[in-house]
This record gives C-alpha cells, structure tokens and sequence, in this order.
C-alpha cells in the first residue's frame, strides 16, 4: 500500500492531490492543510477526476498517520523550512518532493539536504518542464558540439519572479550543466508587488549563459503561453506550452510532432510511479536545484539590492 502525504492544499497543492489520486500505485493520500477554503477548493478539484483512493483531510502535520512513502510539501516557500522539519521529526518519509521557489535562504537549502543525507532520504523539487516528453525529446537530439541559443518568451501576464527557476532549470536541464551565469541588467531596478503575499515580482528581460557559451534569453513577447525557440547548429525547435505539438526545422525539413503538454494534474502520477517503481524521478535533485537557485538569489539581492528573495 502507497502512502502519499500532501501538505499544502492550495493552487498548485490541490493539481498535486489530483495527480496523485490517479496514480496506480497509490492507495491512501494524506492532506495537511489548515485553510477550510482551501480544502474546499481541493475537494471541488477531485469531483473533477475519477478516483477509489482514500483521501483523508488534516490540520496538523502531528495528525499524519503510519509511514509515508512519498511527502509533497506544496507550502509558500516562506514557511516551507519549518514544515519541512515538521515532516521529518512527526513521522518517516522514503521520498520528498519540494515546491519551488523551494526556500528563500541558502542556509534553508543546506540544512535540508544534510537532514535528507543523514536519513538516506531522496529529495527532488517540482521544476516540472523537463518531465515534459517535448523538451526530453530536444534534449536528446540537440548535439553537444554546436552552439544552444534560446529566446524563452512569456505573455504579459506571467509571473516571471516566481517562474524564472523553471526558464534556467530548463536551459540546465538541456546540457546537464548548472554553471551558469545571470544578467539581470534588462530588469531595471522596479520592483512590484507579486499576486503572492508579501512576495516581490519583476519585469524585463534575463539572460543566461553557460560555461560552454550557450546562451538563454528570457523576454516577454506576443505569446499566449510560456514559448521556447530554441536554435541547436542546423536546427530549431519551436514549443508554445498551449498547443499540443512542437516543431522542429532543418535546412531540409519542417516536422510537426505530436506531444501533449501536461499540467501539474497530469504529471504528479507519473511522479509518483516512477519513485515507488524505479527509486528515481525525471525532476531536478534538491542538490542539483540548489546550485540554481543560489546563482539566481545572488544576483537578484545584487541587482535589486535586497537582503531576502521573497519569491514564492
């Protein structure tokens, strides 16, 4: 019997608890929350699934019962620390899988990772674009010895604060290498208030580089949808995350693939299977992730001159 635990109910909380109760493997779920509107929302959300788990509603993580195989920590990542150490002296867990912006101190990260090694414990964090059958499909074909250029373009309603992580854990992802370099210089110095409590939010554009001269620019432009066009040598990609295929163009072909884009609803499933089946996950490791959020919290306190990255 697969034992699941949710805490944190909310937006991205409730798509988790829906992945999760079409999972296969999974017999019983878990969930910590301590907003009722919250709960509410979650229950609505599972009327919208077919599903014979049992699902159990809690406002304590103290209340969590039996061990857990997998725990799903889906908390703003102001509190996330605090629940995180909760979990771990409340009850036992094999596997976390860990929201992001994960923690908004570095110290947070270390701490966590050498509480996840003392318990032989695997940790990764939810940067879901690389479990995308799109993107692991560019990633497998673009050839290592020709140059990688990327304009990440994103609609003017985007949240590009809280979703940067994704934009570099995706220009990493590609080359397996997490040396990177940020300029925040298109940003200016404006800072707005995030639709998150107490949370900042930024406009304009980023741009990454790599150790092997690869480049990332992430910019708004007259998108729908999160939009990745992506030049590799001879060869281009084109992905819009609200369409259902992506194109890939040579010199002497333009090919039209079929690959449906999976929400968070479709994806915590496959999470989940691939944990309990093969002890892996195809998302970013707490250690791995960690190197990407530590260059991207230095430059944004340098640039902005801040003290503490309140992204959530």
């Amino acid at each position: 019997m697969v034992s699941i635990a949710i805490v944190g109910c909310g937006g991205i909380g409730s798509r988790h608890l829906q992945g999760a109760a079409k999972a296969q493997d999974v017999s019983r779920i878990q969930c910590v929350e301590i907003d009722d509107e919250k709960i509410a929302l979650s229950k609505e959300r599972l009327k919208e699934i077919s599903h014979d788990k049992q699902i159990n509603f809690l406002k304590k993580i103290a209340d969590l019962e039996g061990n857990i195989d997998i725990c799903i920590i889906a908390t703003p990542s102001t509190m996330r620390k605090k629940v995180l150490f909760d979990v771990l002296e409340q009850t036992k867990v094999k596997y976390f899988i860990l929201e992001k912006v994960v923690f908004q101190e570095e110290e947070d990260f270390k701490l966590a990772i050498e509480a996840f090694r003392s318990r032989d414990i695997k940790c990764w964090v939810n940067c879901h674009a690389r479990a995308e059958k799109r993107y692991r499909y560019i990633k497998n074909n673009i050839a290592k010895d020709k140059e990688l250029k990327i304009d990440a373009l994103y609609p003017p309603s985007f949240n590009l604060a809280s979703s940067m992580i994704h934009c570099l854990d995706l220009f990493c992802f590609f080359r397996d290498n997490y040396c990177i370099e940020i300029d925040l210089s298109g940003l200016g110095k404006e800072l707005y208030n995030s639709k998150h409590l107490n949370c900042l939010e930024f406009k304009g554009t980023i741009i990454v580089r790599n150790e092997l001269g690869d480049r990332m620019t992430i910019k708004q432009g007259d998108v729908s949808a999160q939009t990745y066009i992506i030049k590799n040598g001879d060869s281009s990609y084109f992905s819009s995350e609200d369409t259902d295929s992506f194109t890939v163009e040579t010199p002497n072909s333009k090919d039209v693939f079929n690959s449906k884009f999976l929400w968070q609803n479709s994806l915590t499933n496959l999470y989940i299977h691939d944990i309990i089946n093969n002890d892996e996950c195809v998302l970013p490791t707490l250690e791995e992730s960690f190197e990407i959020h530590k260059t991207m919290f230095k430059n944004i306190r340098k640039h902005f001159n801040i003290k503490v990255v309140s992204i959530t």
